[in-house]
């Protein structure tokens, strides 16, 4: 997906490496049950930054970029990534919340994460195909 911020056209992906290191799953799954204004603050001053940031790793480490085993770094790239967002955000350049959709689409449709939900889907429907079929000890009798 592409999205541009402050003039500049970036390319977000999701890593596996850079998503599960940051805990990001976790924290979208926290946005579903949003319910309150505080939740909205939430998503505004934490989950889309780091979002963000972690969708920039995999084409713009070199200007984004930071180690993840240790998080060396994050702190000052986070901070570095809100700006330009809130900045885009002030000037009307993106909907915040159209961003953060595009960003979760963009998640589950491309990349590693996609990839596990699709296992995760055939392997239920494997199992809700093993109820549907009768065992061979209760068809004889």
């Amino acid at each position: 997906m592409k999205v541009k911020l402050g003039g500049k056209e970036y390319t977000i992906q999701f890593a596996t490496r850079p998503s599960l290191k940051s805990h990001i799953l976790q924290d979208i799954m926290k946005t579903q049950d949003m319910e309150d204004i505080s939740s909205m603050e939430d998503i505004l001053l934490e989950t889309l930054p780091k979002t963000l940031l972690v969708g920039l790793q995999m084409h713009h480490n070199e200007e984004f970029g930071y180690d993840y085993k240790t998080n060396e770094g994050y702190d000052e790239q986070l901070e570095k990534v809100s700006d330009i967002l809130y900045d885009a955000i002030d000037t009307n350049e993106i909907n915040c919340m159209d961003l953060f959709a595009d960003m979760q689409e963009e998640m589950m449709t491309n990349g590693f994460l996609a990839q596990m939900m699709e296992s995760l889907e055939r392997a239920q429907e494997q199992k809700q195909e093993k109820k549907k079929t009768p065992s061979k000890a209760k068809a004889k009798n």
